[in-house]
This record gives C-alpha cells, sequence and structure tokens, in this order.
C-alpha cells in the first residue's frame, strides 16, 4: 500500500482559553436568571461520512460531548448555545483502490464547535404543559483541533500525485436535532450535522483534493439541571 503521510494540526492556546471562559459565562448566566435560563449537558456517538473521500458508507465512528445554555423566549421557543467537542471523519478497511484511476481520502478530525440553534417546544398549549419532544435548527461554528488524513492509492496507479494540500481551520455547517424528554431531566436525541463546505484548502494546482464534506449522524443523552 502507498500513502501519503499524515499530517496534524493542534489547536492555539487563544482557543481553547476562549471556549472554557464561555462555559464560566454560560454557568454564571444559568444563576443570574433561573426561570428563563436553561442549562444541559450531553453526549453522544455516531457515524461519519465525508463526500469527496471516494469511500462509501458510514465507517468513522463518532463521539460528541458538551454543553449548553437556553433561553426561553415564549412557552414554546427558545435561543440555545451549544458548546462541543466532535470527533469524525471517514475510514475504509480497504488496502487501497481497485482502480488504478481511483483513489480514497481517510480523515480522523476533531473540533471545538459552538452551534446557535432556534428550538420549538412540539405539542405545548400552555405554560404548564410538561416538555415532552423538542426540534431545533441553527448554525455551527467548527473551529478543527486536530486533524489526520491519509490518501491511498492503487500500485499501479499513475495518479501518485493526489494529495491534500491541507485544511481549513474554520467551517460552518447546518445542525438539525429531534429530542425526546424521559424524564426528571433527561433527554434523549437525534442529530444531522452537514458541512456547508469543503474543508480543503482552497488552492488551483491540479491534482488537489479539493470536495471534502463532512457530514454526520449522532445519537446521545442530554441532561437538564
Amino acid at each position: 500500500m502507498l500513502s501519503i503521510p499524515t499530517t496534524t494540526y493542534f489547536i492555539k492556546r487563544k482557543w481553547l482559553f476562549f471556549f472554557l471562559g464561555s462555559v464560566l459565562i454560560l454557568v454564571n448566566a444559568s444563576e443570574a436568571n433561573a426561570q428563563h435560563f436553561k442549562f444541559a449537558v450531553h453526549g453522544g456517538i455516531g457515524l461519519s461520512q465525508v463526500d469527496g473521500d471516494k469511500i462509501s458508507g458510514f465507517n468513522k465512528f463518532v463521539y460528541d460531548i458538551g454543553l449548553e445554555g437556553s433561553y426561553q423566549l415564549s412557552f414554546r421557543n427558545e435561543f440555545a448555545v451549544v458548546q462541543s467537542i466532535t470527533r469524525f471523519g471517514s475510514s475504509t478497511s480497504e488496502n487501497f483502490p481497485n482502480s488504478a484511476q481511483d483513489y480514497f481520502v481517510e480523515l480522523s478530525l476533531t473540533s471545538a464547535n459552538i452551534l446557535f440553534a432556534f428550538r420549538h417546544n412540539v405539542g405545548l398549549q400552555s405554560k404548564r404543559d410538561e416538555v415532552r419532544s423538542t426540534i431545533s435548527f441553527g448554525l455551527k461554528v467548527h473551529q478543527l483541533i486536530s486533524s489526520d488524513w491519509d490518501v491511498k492509492y492503487n500500485p499501479r496507479a499513475g495518479n501518485k500525485d493526489i494529495q491534500i494540500d491541507g485544511l481549513k481551520d474554520r467551517f460552518l455547517s447546518t445542525a438539525v436535532e429531534y429530542s425526546i424528554h424521559a424524564g426528571k431531566g433527561v433527554f434523549l436525541y437525534s442529530t444531522m450535522d452537514i458541512v456547508l463546505q469543503s474543508i480543503a484548502s482552497d488552492e488551483e494546482s491540479n491534482g488537489l483534493v479539493k470536495g471534502l464534506i463532512p457530514y454526520y449522524f449522532v445519537m446521545g443523552v442530554k441532561y437538564q439541571i
């Protein structure tokens, strides 16, 4: 098997400070305005895929952990800010493509994320009703904190110059979530996250992998304080 060496990027300290500082702000806000502000932690697992990697199927394991704060706009609607750490990407068990003209791209990505979302509490008719299920959607900002990639090609290939010149440090995605109340502050949720642009660096040179668009599905548990 022939492959291009793996490259890794690490987060700058300022992004870590920003992330931790935002956590403290959310906690303080929840204490100051408890009637309208809700605080929760979540964790989930799932599978991911990347368009443009030439690999079919959801073969990469995903984990997602984080916390959130939401402000009640009305008894049905909320605005939420969700912070999380997510690992996703793509992988294959095949050593190399059968076709000499093809290639595989394996990716292992970890990002720190901030999601700004609108949330609708389904089925509520009055303020006294208990929340049973919610639907939310919004935009998520990903800050790439580590990345590994590997381009695999057939030993008979004439396309050995195919490579990844680099990945974008920051990119946007859209996220849609559905959650069900399981009792005593516990919610079961599922979410679909689709990146809105290629994460490969913009280059004009021939032979570079350009169109890499990740998306992933996660199911997990959320605990609301």
